[in-house]
């Protein structure tokens, strides 16, 4: 469930949390606030922003990743995406205003569900393209570096001669176990002559 305020009834879920703008509503505890309304209309919300912005994110993505990307990867991907913009939504003092706004009358109705999911779904779907962009650029460039320091490796362990044979390919000459002749024991230590 995404969260709307910092306030969690109990067995909520913290996997995607979008922003905490209803928290100055619950600080302000008056008789009118009914805790049952609220935490309702905090599910129902959390519930539309959270769809709104994985659909925004998942659409993106279509959008932009190369074919080939494991779909586990493009998963975590989304994910990261979807905490990023929470972190930006949480920090938006001026989003929190109107949230707040909204919400001045601690009426918890559909017609204040629709404005708040608006509000944070619109602001949402504004920040994805940007972090799309910022997140899958880290990704690749993750990726990259992580082929390109392999692709080294592998060619260091193809030139070594005590790995490969001569042309680089094991292939290429037959093994065969070495007599005690060809072995030159006075270039070895006592631990290399107890390890053949």
């Amino acid at each position: 469930m995404t969260r709307v305020t910092g306030h969690e009834p109990r067995g909520t879920n913290h996997e995607s949390q979008i922003t905490n703008h209803l928290s100055p509503v619950t600080s302000l505890q008056s008789p009118q606030f009914d805790p049952g309304a609220y935490a309702a209309f905090e599910r129902a919300t959390n519930d539309a922003v959270a769809r709104d912005v994985r659909g925004s994110i998942g659409d993106t993505l279509a959008r932009v990743m190369p074919e080939g990307v494991a779909e586990g990867a493009a998963r975590r991907i989304g994910e990261d995406i979807f905490n990023e913009v929470h972190r930006a939504l949480a920090a938006d003092r001026a989003l929190s205003e109107q949230v707040a706004s909204v919400l001045r009358d601690r009426r918890f109705g559909g017609a204040e569900q629709q404005r708040v999911a608006a509000l944070l779904a619109g602001r949402a779907k504004q920040l994805v393209p940007s972090v799309a962009r910022r997140v899958i650029g880290e990704w690749t460039s993750t990726v990259l570096s992580t082929a390109r320091s392999k692709a080294a490796r592998q060619a260091a362990a193809a030139s070594r001669v005590d790995i490969a044979a001569p042309g680089g390919s094991l292939d290429s000459m037959p093994l065969r176990q070495m007599s005690p002749r060809e072995v030159n024991y006075a270039s070895m230590s006592d631990e290399e002559i107890l390890g053949i």
